[in-house]
């Protein structure tokens, strides 16, 4: 063969060795050594010698075996594709043959139940998505023929997007087939912190990218990643393919595996904005939202246009609780896509986060406005407008949610919790038992149901539905708080305080439960123990204004009532607007005897609450010990028209009438009790008392027996039918009244006493002596047993003993006249008339009487102060003194 030689006129007939393929040399494509280093110089790397020549060309040949060997599975694909749709069209085409033959036979019933294809053809939104996908196959077709065209040009793309339009295609065809829209699920509970583990990323957004391999009806990951395995053969520093393959091992779950590949590209090429993102997305759902931000910050630096990127960094941001910076990427989002619902929606949520519930609604009305069967806005509203006390408008957007979703149990279960706090009890439970329905193991909803059966009095209900909770999950110490409360509601005091235990050995950091637990214990007049209970509640939580309330109540019980003052002045630092704790410290001054500062916290209580009757009770009791009887009876009024079967009310304006004299008017008031309460024995005792006062002793003595019939060991009743029997002078019956007392309550003075003058009226004077010193014996202040002790020592002419009682009865009561008289009277015995008259004159200061007149008249008589023993005598009679007779033998003697 001949040798082949150079043609230039310098070096001709030098040994061609090679030839030049570089496209933009415009001389002569073979080469000698002189031309390879003239001629060619500038792109020696594309001359090529004849030696390797050969291992290019066999190079070239596998490139196109593959290529060819990868068309035929294309075609394949194709073909079996085709095959597919063409079998779905037929499908369809009998289907609405089908449904033609129903119409035309009146088969509305059935026909019905097919409506829903009706409706996707009517709305020609199946004949757009086909249309859109096949101008997409039509480009893709394009691009195959140029492939043939510019043939042997080997490409290095186009193989996955070859195969990603035909999948479209035919997943057009089964997404048509669907009637449903797929929801993220927040389980949210009674807990709003439940969201942040709620935000998933927005696979969606991965269609707006150059990079997202179109998956939808698309699920076989593993023929993407073969695709891209081959690509990577033919190149491997193309970016693209190992970012693709990534990809799709993410959509596998392979999170790790994915980031590794995602570096591989980035390494090739670290200024594709799709890699970083993807790599941010893995890092994301790995829940490395630090690394992940990091990584869409680089593809935002690259391109800050893009939203979703600015979105996934927003719900990697919430997933920190970072939720204002989360609240900028949502708003850079929404400037680019005003119409992205989920960006308005997660925004509301993270300004939920921030208690910023205003503003969070004004979100989820956007979301909602975008799109309207967004159920999740619409439940999330519900969630803020319930936090802002809104609950008719809360339950509203439940009630939205659950038109979208009826199956969405925290719709129901919160659209009961606003219907809850609204008081409408029934209907909160039909919510519950929906909740129940749908999750029978919801034990939130049992709880719930139970809280309110609670509260419409049903606690053995309520205690069922707890036990239901229990059943679920005996761990729940919520439960067993609440059915510890229910027993107690229903006085099972020991059996609620076993349920507290339980609570507690749960969960001993609850302070409601130490509270809980206080209370029942003080029901058991356990107090020294409830108060360690509040004490730990306190420590818990110091700012639980309700257990330094019942601290105080507690020490209150205790008769520490500075003590308790303190306590329910703590509580009110905390919560000035709680009616209860203004009340109970009212009580504590007014057991202080601090009456005026007792009414101040009366009306402080009534300002917060002016229909608490029990409030304005007590103001009028406490007007009462001023003896403000006129203002009390108006407290008692307004405690009736608030609640006309309020007995204590009725019984405590009786008594004020009482004390203004007003004895019928009271008896009617008394009257107005017994019939709320025919067992009520406080009224039936005033009653009896007030009777009394009328001398109408024989019906007072009935309600005194009406009183022991309902409570024999009312000592204090025995004591005043004694009384009344000792105005009949039934003074022997009187006495074994009196004994009666005693025998209950040895310690009742007054028993005593009353006995003692009873004894005295049957001229017992000795047993008598013995009672009254009894009485003093039990009360050393018991002026009047003093007093009639001494005028018993004065019958027996003991003079001097007696006047020594009669100072002691004194120096108790300085304005005791009787105790003044009648020492005037022991001295005029003794014929110490001059001191008898400065007794006498003490008393009269004291009260004028009668019979203190005629005796500072004996003792004038005696000392001969003629004038004025005759002026007394006369005042005497005027007076309406009945020693008549005697005082005129004086006078005559005058």
């Amino acid at each position: 063969m001949d040798m082949f030689k150079c043609k230039y006129l310098n070096h001709e007939k030098e040994e061609i060795i090679g030839f030049c393929l570089n496209q933009e040399c415009q001389k002569s494509s073979q080469y000698c050594y002189q031309c390879l280093t003239q001629t060619h110089s500038d792109h020696q790397n594309d001359c090529i010698r004849f030696a390797t020549m050969s291992e290019l060309i066999i190079q070239f040949i596998q490139g196109q075996q593959q290529t060819h060997t990868q068309i035929k599975e294309i075609i394949n694909q194709i073909t079996n594709c085709f095959e597919q749709i063409k079998k779905q069209m037929d499908q369809e085409i009998k289907i609405l043959e089908n449904m033609n033959q129903k119409l035309l036979g009146k088969e509305y019933l059935t026909f019905k139940s097919d409506i829903k294809v009706i409706k996707q053809f009517y709305s020609k939104e199946k004949e757009k998505e086909m249309q859109k996908h096949l101008i997409e196959f039509n480009k893709m077709f394009t691009t195959i023929k140029n492939m043939g065209l510019s043939y042997p040009k080997v490409p290095q793309i186009t193989i996955n997007d070859v195969v990603k339009k035909i999948k479209i295609l035919q997943s057009s065809q089964q997404e048509m087939q669907k009637n449903q829209t797929t929801h993220d699920v927040l389980n949210n509970g009674q807990d709003l912190n439940k969201f942040n583990n709620s935000i998933k990323l927005n696979q969606d957004d991965y269609k707006s990218r150059q990079q997202r391999l179109s998956l939808e009806g698309f699920n076989n990951f593993e023929e993407i990643i073969k695709c891209c395995d081959k690509a990577i053969i033919i190149n491997f520093n193309n970016d693209n393919a190992w970012n693709n393959k990534g990809f799709a091992i993410h959509n596998l779950n392979q999170y790790q595996a994915a980031i590794e590949l995602f570096d591989k590209a980035i390494q090739i090429n670290p200024n594709d904005e799709c890699t970083w993102y993807n790599k941010g997305s893995a890092l994301h759902s790995l829940n490395k939202y630090q690394n992940a931000i990091e990584c869409y910050d680089k593809a935002i630096s690259l391109n800050n246009s893009e939203e979703s990127t600015w979105y996934n960094k927003g719900s990697a941001l919430y997933s920190l609780k970072k939720f204002q910076e989360a609240i900028e990427c949502y708003n850079r989002t929404i400037l680019i896509n005003p119409n992205k619902d989920n960006a308005w929606y997660y925004m509301g949520l993270a300004l939920q986060n921030l208690n910023k519930y205003a503003e969070a609604i004004e979100c989820y009305n956007k979301a909602i406005s975008i799109n309207s069967n967004n159920d999740n806005a619409w439940y999330n509203k519900g969630f803020a407008l319930k936090k802002l006390n809104k609950f008719s408008e809360s339950i509203n957007c439940y009630n939205e949610t659950i038109s979208i979703n009826p199956n969405n149990d925290n719709a129901w279960y919160f659209k009961g919790s606003s219907l809850k706090n609204l008081k409408k009890y029934t209907e909160a439970i039909e919510c519950y038992e929906q909740v129940i329905s749908i999750n029978s193991n919801n034990c939130d909803a049992w709880n719930n149901k139970g809280s309110v059966l609670h509260n419409l009095n049903k606690y053995q209900e309520a205690i069922q539905c707890y036990d239901q909770v229990i059943s679920i999950n005996s761990n729940n110490d919520d439960a067993w708080n609440n059915k510890g409360s229910a027993l107690h509601s229903l006085n099972h005091f020991q059996d609620a305080l076993v349920c507290y235990e339980k609570a507690i050995s749960i969960n001993s950091n609850k302070d409601i439960v130490w509270d809980n637990k206080g209370s029942t214990l003080s029901k058991l007049t356990q107090y020294q123990e409830a108060i360690e209970c509040y004490e730990k509640a306190i420590s818990i939580n110091p700012n639980n204004d309700n257990a330094w309330n019942n601290k105080g109540s507690a020490l209150k019980n205790l008769n520490q009532y500075y003590e308790a003052i303190e306590c329910y002045n703590k509580s009110i630092s905390i919560n000035p607007g709680d009616e209860s704790t203004w009340n109970n410290k009212g009580s504590a001054l007014k057991n202080l005897k601090k009456y005026t500062e007792a009414i101040e916290c009366f009306e402080n209580a009534i300002s917060i609450n002016p229909n608490n009757a029990d409030i304005w009770n007590n103001k009028g009791s406490t007007l009462t010990k001023l003896n403000k009887y006129q203002d009390a009876i108006q407290c008692y009024n307004k405690v009736i028209s608030i609640n006309p079967k309020y007995g204590d009310a009725w019984n405590n304006k009786g008594l004020a009438l009482y004390n203004l004299n007003k004895y019928q008017e009271a008896i009617e008031c008394y009257n107005e009790s017994i019939s709320i309460n025919p067992v009520d024995e406080i009224a039936w005792y005033n009653k009896g008392s007030t009777l009394s006062k009328l001398t109408q002793y024989q019906e007072a003595i009935e309600c005194y027996d009406k009183v022991i019939s309902i409570n024999h060991n009312n000592d204090n009743a025995w004591n005043n039918k004694g009384l009344a029997l000792d105005s009949l002078n039934n003074y022997q019956g009187a006495i074994g009244c009196y004994n009666i007392g005693i025998y209950l309550n040895p310690n009742n003075d007054e028993l005593w006493y009353n006995k003692g003058s009873s004894l005295k009226n049957q001229k017992q004077y000795q047993d008598a002596i013995e009672c009254y010193d009894k009485a003093i014996s039990i009360n050393p202040n018991h002026g009047d047993a003093y007093n009639h002790k001494g005028s018993i020592l004065h019958n027996q002419k003991k003079y001097q003993e007696a006047i020594q009682n009669y100072d002691k009865a004194i120096s108790i009561n300085p304005k005791n006249g009787d105790a003044f008289q009648n020492k005037g009277f022991a001295l005029h015995k003794l014929k110490q008339y001059q001191k008898a008259l400065v007794e006498y004159n003490l008393a009269l200061s004291i009260s004028i009487s009668p019979n203190g007149l005629k005796l500072k008249a004996d003792s004038l008589f005696e000392l001969g102060m003629n004038s004025q023993a005759k002026e007394s005598y006369l005042a005497a009679l005027k007076q309406g003194s009945k020693k008549t007779e005697y005082i005129k033998n004086q006078l005559e003697k005058l």
